[in-house]
């Protein structure tokens, strides 16, 4: 049963917990379907698109990258209220994005999650995909009009 699924209010689900940090990746490349990699054996153009983003943080720390074959290389990173996957294939000259809750709203037993932009493998897609999670992140002011 996956959480959510037909759940009754009071229904708790056990999630397993990895004992090693072996077991911790083998859940996530289990997860997303592909090969655990480093950042530095990123193709340079997705690097570089990344660097725009984590500047001078340490990638291992915000950033999970995943070899996933055929499909090419999904990137994930995590906000406060936010998990983004961007998916990179420059064999089949396509990246998009999605964006999911990283906590349900109350009374729901799911996580919302939205399409960000996709398109043809370029600067001009990565730009779009920049600017929705951007937008994504604004909160309203309460300022009381």
């Amino acid at each position: 049963m996956k959480i959510g699924d037909n759940m009754k209010d009071n229904e708790t689900i056990e999630i397993p917990t990895p004992n090693t940090i072996d077991d911790l990746k083998k859940m996530l490349e289990d997860t997303y379907n592909g090969k655990l990699i480093l950042y530095e054996n990123l193709p340079i153009d997705i690097k570089n698109w990344l660097f725009r983003i984590i500047k001078r943080k340490e990638s291992h720390k915000v950033l999970l990258c995943f070899d996933v074959n055929s499909n090419g290389y999904r990137i994930l990173f995590y906000t406060n209220s936010y998990k983004y996957s961007i998916t990179f294939n420059k064999d089949k000259n396509y990246m998009g994005c999605v964006s999911n809750r990283r906590k349900q709203n109350a009374g729901e037993h799911w996580t919302r999650g939205s399409d960000l932009p996709d398109g043809i493998y370029g600067d001009d897609t990565w730009n779009e995909i920049l600017r929705a999670i951007v937008s994504n992140e604004l909160v309203e002011l309460q300022l009381g009009y």
